[in-house]
């Protein structure tokens, strides 16, 4: 179940992001290593994004998350919905 809402948290992203320009806008599910690719790939230069779909998030742990798998030079973005 938690891996169904993550995926569909991450499917929200992408429609958002294909309804603003972004039309090559993919998730990264491929099962290879996430780090240094973020959950959504193509979409705004630059950013890496970490998409959570929880009811608790803990900001610290995900921006650090997100920063340490950032490559160098882009601007770690955390996406958050709650589930509910």
């Amino acid at each position: 179940m938690s891996r169904a809402k993550g995926a569909s948290g991450e499917l929200e992203v992408v429609h958002l992001l294909h309804d603003h320009g972004w039309i090559a806008a993919r998730r990264t599910h491929d099962g290879r290593e996430q780090a240094m690719r973020g959950d959504i790939a193509n979409g705004p230069e630059g950013v890496h994004l970490e998409v959570k779909r929880v009811e608790r998030l803990n900001l610290t742990a995900a921006l650090n998350q997100a920063a340490d798998d950032a490559p160098a030079a882009s601007i770690p973005v955390v996406v958050h919905r709650s589930s509910r």
